[in-house]
Protein backbone atom coordinates (compact mmCIF):
# COMPACT_ATOMS: atom_id res chain seq x y z
CA UNK A 1 0.00 0.00 0.00
CA UNK A 2 1.06 3.36 -0.86
CA UNK A 3 0.16 7.09 0.79
CA UNK A 4 -0.48 9.85 -1.76
CA UNK A 5 -0.25 13.08 -0.41
CA UNK A 6 0.17 16.93 -1.44
CA UNK A 7 3.02 18.51 -0.01
CA UNK A 8 1.96 21.68 1.27
CA UNK A 9 -1.54 20.68 2.54
CA UNK A 10 -2.88 20.25 6.25
CA UNK A 11 -1.62 16.87 6.96
CA UNK A 12 -5.19 15.47 6.21
CA UNK A 13 -6.09 17.16 2.91
CA UNK A 14 -6.14 15.63 -0.03
CA UNK A 15 -4.61 12.22 1.11
CA UNK A 16 -5.12 8.94 0.20
CA UNK A 17 -4.43 5.56 1.34
CA UNK A 18 -3.70 3.55 -2.05
CA UNK A 19 -4.24 -0.16 -1.48
CA UNK A 20 -4.82 -1.77 -5.17
CA UNK A 21 -2.78 -0.14 -8.37
CA UNK A 22 -5.75 0.95 -10.29
CA UNK A 23 -6.32 3.25 -7.48
CA UNK A 24 -2.85 5.55 -8.31
CA UNK A 25 -4.39 7.31 -10.88
CA UNK A 26 -6.82 8.90 -9.41
CA UNK A 27 -5.22 9.03 -5.90
CA UNK A 28 -2.60 10.89 -7.88
CA UNK A 29 -4.99 13.38 -9.33
CA UNK A 30 -6.65 14.19 -6.35
CA UNK A 31 -3.97 15.01 -4.60
CA UNK A 32 -2.84 17.76 -7.82
CA UNK A 33 -6.21 19.30 -6.75
CA UNK A 34 -4.48 20.69 -3.91
CA UNK A 35 -0.82 21.08 -5.00
CA UNK A 36 1.21 21.15 -7.71
CA UNK A 37 3.61 18.85 -6.18
CA UNK A 38 2.62 15.71 -4.46
CA UNK A 39 4.17 12.45 -2.39
CA UNK A 40 3.92 9.16 -2.65
CA UNK A 41 5.31 6.98 -0.23
CA UNK A 42 4.89 3.60 1.46
CA UNK A 43 2.01 2.87 4.15
CA UNK A 44 3.91 1.82 7.07
CA UNK A 45 0.74 0.48 9.67
CA UNK A 46 0.49 1.27 13.19
CA UNK A 47 -0.03 3.93 15.49
CA UNK A 48 -1.08 7.57 15.01
CA UNK A 49 -0.24 9.57 17.90
CA UNK A 50 -0.88 13.61 17.39
CA UNK A 51 1.56 16.09 19.00
CA UNK A 52 2.39 19.41 19.16
CA UNK A 53 4.14 22.62 20.82
CA UNK A 54 3.02 26.19 21.15
CA UNK A 55 6.00 28.98 21.20
CA UNK A 56 4.80 31.37 23.95
CA UNK A 57 5.71 35.10 23.81
CA UNK A 58 8.66 34.94 26.01
CA UNK A 59 10.15 32.56 23.00
CA UNK A 60 9.64 29.03 25.29
CA UNK A 61 7.49 26.07 24.22
CA UNK A 62 4.84 24.48 25.36
CA UNK A 63 4.52 21.05 24.74
CA UNK A 64 0.67 19.95 24.16
CA UNK A 65 -1.19 16.72 25.72
CA UNK A 66 -0.15 13.88 23.18
CA UNK A 67 -3.43 12.33 21.58
CA UNK A 68 -3.20 8.86 19.82
CA UNK A 69 -6.26 7.76 17.10
CA UNK A 70 -7.69 4.73 17.13
CA UNK A 71 -7.84 4.63 13.30
CA UNK A 72 -8.62 1.21 10.75
CA UNK A 73 -5.41 2.78 9.07
CA UNK A 74 -5.02 6.72 7.98
CA UNK A 75 -6.74 9.92 9.30
CA UNK A 76 -7.94 11.81 6.39
CA UNK A 77 -10.22 14.78 6.61
CA UNK A 78 -13.13 13.21 7.06
CA UNK A 79 -12.18 12.55 10.70
CA UNK A 80 -11.35 16.36 10.64
CA UNK A 81 -14.03 19.65 11.65
CA UNK A 82 -16.80 19.48 9.42
CA UNK A 83 -17.23 22.12 7.43
CA UNK A 84 -19.90 23.71 4.96
CA UNK A 85 -20.06 24.87 1.63
CA UNK A 86 -18.50 28.33 2.39
CA UNK A 87 -15.93 26.92 4.66
CA UNK A 88 -17.37 27.60 7.62
CA UNK A 89 -17.60 25.22 10.73
CA UNK A 90 -20.76 23.50 10.92
CA UNK A 91 -22.14 24.12 13.94
CA UNK A 92 -22.02 20.56 15.16
CA UNK A 93 -18.61 20.25 13.91
CA UNK A 94 -16.79 20.20 17.68
CA UNK A 95 -19.21 17.24 18.76
CA UNK A 96 -19.22 15.37 15.47
CA UNK A 97 -15.18 15.03 14.88
CA UNK A 98 -15.42 13.29 18.65
CA UNK A 99 -16.26 9.74 18.46
CA UNK A 100 -16.59 8.17 22.12
CA UNK A 101 -13.46 5.54 21.83
CA UNK A 102 -11.54 7.17 18.88
CA UNK A 103 -8.91 8.85 20.57
CA UNK A 104 -7.06 9.21 23.94
CA UNK A 105 -4.03 10.64 25.31
CA UNK A 106 -1.15 7.59 25.46
CA UNK A 107 0.29 8.38 29.09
Amino acid sequence: PLVVKPCNEDNSRGITLVKREEELAAAIDYAFSFDPRVVVDEYIAGREVRAACVEEADGTLTVLPKIEYFLKDIRTSAHKLATDQSGKLKSNAIQAAKKDGDRQCPA
